[in-house]
């Protein structure tokens, strides 16, 4: 029962980073040359989940020379954050979050019953 709460402790901790980056992805919508990061899941040692960031370096829309020079903007492209890609991530971690903070709350219940059957 505890490498149940440990896998699905690792789980919430790669969430939260999960959560982390797409907030700051989020966060640097407008920010020009931003380049977004992702969370990819693997699994870790001893059945947990490890969280790995990595940078996604396709480009952004292009500014318009003319817009550059008007605005005295020195950078070429805009961030490759796309919001709708954005919130679709926070919803799905939110439903794997969720799902951990079940198998935790199911292994707490089993071992309250346990505890109660041995007293």
């Amino acid at each position: 029962m505890l490498s149940t709460i440990s896998s699905a402790l690792s789980g919430l901790l790669a969430f939260t980073k999960k959560t982390n980056v797409t907030s700051n992805n989020l966060a640097n919508t407008l920010t020009d040359d931003f380049k977004k990061s992702r969370v990819t899941m693997k699994e870790g040692s001893a059945g947990g989940v490890d969280a790995v960031v990595e940078k996604v370096n396709t480009p952004g829309y292009p500014i318009p020379d003319a817009v550059r020079q008007t605005n005295n903007i020195t950078a070429k492209e805009s961030s490759n954050v796309d919001i709708a890609e954005e919130m679709t991530n926070l919803i799905l971690t939110e439903k794997g979050y969720k799902a951990n903070l079940k198998t935790i709350k199911a292994v707490d219940e089993n071992l309250g019953t346990i505890l109660d059957i041995k007293a």
